[in-house]
């Protein structure tokens, strides 16, 4: 697959090859990624023209996720994905995420109603850190929290 077929996703920025994170400009990206993150752009719109830069320990933790989602495949297939430019699946559940200043939010490829975004504005739960959002997006299973112990060491980021 060429670089060319990720034509929705940012391939310029450093986090594409460090962190293989798939940078979108819409919480609606056309190709099934396992992780999306949702970039600033003076093009973006609507509620996530707010959208924030992530750290880089927080771009380092997406890049896990993107790990962690990619464990669950079988070895050749997970092969094959870092193969490519960025990890993709045709029948993955895409989790987009996006940073904005009251905190961080996602969606499923599959949400089809509520609101585009979860937590909304008005939510009761808000998530200031990104860790906390992906163990709630993972809260149905103990692999996350497993994969977290023992393949991801938060390590600060040097100067």
């Amino acid at each position: 697959m060429s670089v060319e077929a990720f034509t929705d996703a940012d391939l310029t920025h450093p986090w594409v090859e460090k962190y293989r994170i798939p940078l979108v400009s819409t919480p609606w990206p056309r190709w099934k990624y396992e992780v999306a993150l949702v970039r600033p752009s003076y093009a973006n719109h609507g509620f996530w023209a707010d959208a924030l830069w992530p750290s880089e320990d927080e771009a380092r933790l997406i890049g896990c996720a993107i790990d962690f989602r990619r464990s669950w495949y079988r070895e050749g297939w997970a092969a094959q994905m870092l193969e490519r430019p960025l990890d993709v699946d045709s029948g993955t559940n895409t989790v987009v995420l996006m940073k904005l200043p009251r905190g961080w939010v996602y969606r499923l490829a599959t949400h089809t109603y509520g609101p585009p975004m979860w937590p909304s504005y008005d939510a009761a739960e808000q998530y200031p850190d990104l860790e906390p959002l992906l163990d709630r997006v993972w809260d149905i299973t103990d692999r996350w929290a497993n994969w977290k112990r023992d393949s991801w060491t938060p390590k600060p980021v040097t100067a």
